[in-house]
């Protein structure tokens, strides 16, 4: 009890201190690195190289991919990769960029806690154990940097919420949801719900400072750009299809389970989470207690993130959770529900007697999660850096056509890391076959082989006619991950046979072999 009654005690600036070595701790699996590796990650970093090389008009380049014509979402995380590329090598702006979103995260999550609760101090830390989640562990840049750009406009908007906004701050305002736009459509269409739920319940309260009238007047003026785009998005692609459910049994074991936030592996991570999930049952049981009345417009504000809550909990039931318009939907949504549901529980007036032990606990778990987290980094980042060791042998303006017998999905794409640094054609872009990221393939120089295989970025099977003989696809590459030798299938048997006949092998590592294309 003594060390509770101290940290009760600590006065604000103290805190701060506390607070940053929190976030600190949260960003030491991408320190002691070279590269943050997932699944997605390479592919961005690939990207974002290919953008600057598109931009700078490279003839060879341009040949196999251009930038998208229409303004898609998911691009802030390449852009930003993109600028930094400019000045810095890749895996530095990688962790640019992943520790913005860490820092960005908790800061906003905080400041949205006290604009709302300035006793909820400790309240604020509720965030830490979402800071990382299995979207973030695939490496789904745009969408999480979508949730710093969600909790910078909504703390923004709130605290701004009770004057006149000026030119200046509508311009803060335009630019927020903007970025949300470009981050992930998810995520601005909630920033949209909450700031238009807010202003439907201001029209309900006599004693606001500011018309509700003004306030929506505003809301339009700063979003119109945005809600433009979002509804071209929309009106200019087909309809979604190829819709996929999971079942309610798994959606429930999920979202009750803490699932959606788990990184690598739910048996090491589950002891952990059911901490986190216990301390959220403790909280939610103060929380229901210390209502000493039913609902009232005075709190209509306040308890707007709890019908928000139960608006996305039940959207996370009913919502496929794949289509033709992108993947993950139910752990995406799971996701903001707990941020909301967190929110909610963080702007009530719990006594802090109560509340640190809790905090303490989930202070406790997510670092013990964080130290799992370095853990599996480090040993995804060794094989990231043999990937990147071939870069060296591969001549620039060529093309390379990935084998990937590493018999782990999430290194699926980790040939991409090739291309981070030197212009390279890659056949293993997922991105350019997607119509909703910032590159394209330009199909009709690929033929109708390596079309094919394209599709389906499948290149085990691949038949020799697509790449012998073919100019303008220069110096031709297969970078094989992991060990083709020890396959059995017969259709890599016979690539093994073919890389013999047809290639040399130039270079080898611990989980890599590059091999050239024999001159005819």
């Amino acid at each position: 009890m003594r060390a509770i009654e101290r940290l009760n005690k600590l006065g604000g600036f103290k805190e701060k201190y506390l607070f940053g070595l929190a976030v600190i701790l949260s960003i030491t699996p991408f320190l002691g690195v070279t590269f943050v590796p997932s699944l997605d990650g390479p592919a961005h970093l690939y990207n974002a190289n290919l953008i600057l090389e598109l931009f700078s008009e490279n003839n060879f380049i341009s040949q196999f991919y251009s930038l998208t014509s229409s303004p898609n979402p998911n691009l802030t995380g390449h852009a930003f990769l993109s600028l930094l590329l400019l000045l810095l090598p890749a895996f530095v702006a990688e962790k640019i960029v992943l520790i913005f979103y860490v820092v960005g995260f908790s800061y906003f999550f905080r400041k949205l806690i006290l604009i709302q609760n300035p006793n909820g101090i400790w309240l604020s830390y509720l965030g830490f154990p979402f800071v990382f989640s299995f979207v973030f562990a695939l490496g789904f840049y745009n969408f999480s940097l979508g949730l710093v750009f969600l909790m910078w406009g909504l703390y923004y908007w709130m605290k701004k919420e009770h004057k006149k906004l000026n030119l200046g701050e509508l311009i803060t305002l335009f630019l927020l949801f903007t970025l949300a736009f470009f981050s992930h459509v998810f995520v601005f269409a909630v920033l949209i719900l909450v700031v238009s739920t807010r202003i439907l319940f201001s029209f309900f309260l006599s004693d606001l400072p500011i018309s509700a009238t003004r306030k929506l007047t505003e809301f339009f003026l700063s979003s119109s750009m945005s809600l433009g785009l979002f509804i071209f998005y929309f009106t200019s692609r087909p309809a979604a299809h190829n819709s996929v459910h999971s079942s309610f049994f798994k959606l429930t074991e999920d979202i009750f389970t803490l699932n959606p936030i788990i990184s690598y592996s739910k048996s090491r991570e589950r002891i952990f989470l059911a901490l986190v999930g216990c301390v959220i049952i403790y909280l939610l049981f103060l929380v229901i207690r210390s209502k000493k009345k039913k609902w009232s417009k005075s709190n209509l504000h306040k308890d707007s993130w709890l019908i928000l809550s139960l608006v996305l909990f039940i959207a996370y039931f009913i919502l496929p959770d794949s289509n033709s318009l992108g993947g993950f939907i139910n752990t995406r949504v799971a996701l903001v529900f707990y941020l909301f549901l967190m929110v909610w529980i963080g702007i009530q007036q719990i006594s802090n007697k109560l509340v640190i032990p809790a905090v303490v606990v989930l202070l406790f778990a997510h670092y013990q999660l964080v130290d799992y987290y370095s853990h599996c980094i480090k040993n995804f980042n060794e094989v990231a850096e043999n990937c990147y060791e071939m870069e060296e042998y591969i001549e620039e303006n060529n093309v390379v056509i990935p084998l990937n017998y590493s018999d782990d999905w999430m290194k699926g794409h980790f040939s991409n890391y090739l291309g981070i640094s030197k212009p390279l054609v890659i056949l293993d872009n997922y991105e350019a076959v997607n119509d909703y990221f910032a590159t394209e393939w330009n199909w009709g120089n690929l033929g109708d082989e390596l079309y094919k295989h394209m599709s389906t970025n499948s290149f085990d099977c691949i038949n020799k006619s697509s790449y012998i003989n073919q100019d303008k696809l220069g110096e031709v590459y297969f970078f094989v991950l992991g060990d083709i030798q020890s396959q059995t299938d017969s259709c890599i048997l016979n690539k093994n046979e073919e890389l013999d006949k047809q290639f040399y092998p130039i270079a080898k590592n611990k989980h890599c072999s590059l091999f050239r294309l024999k001159k005819s």
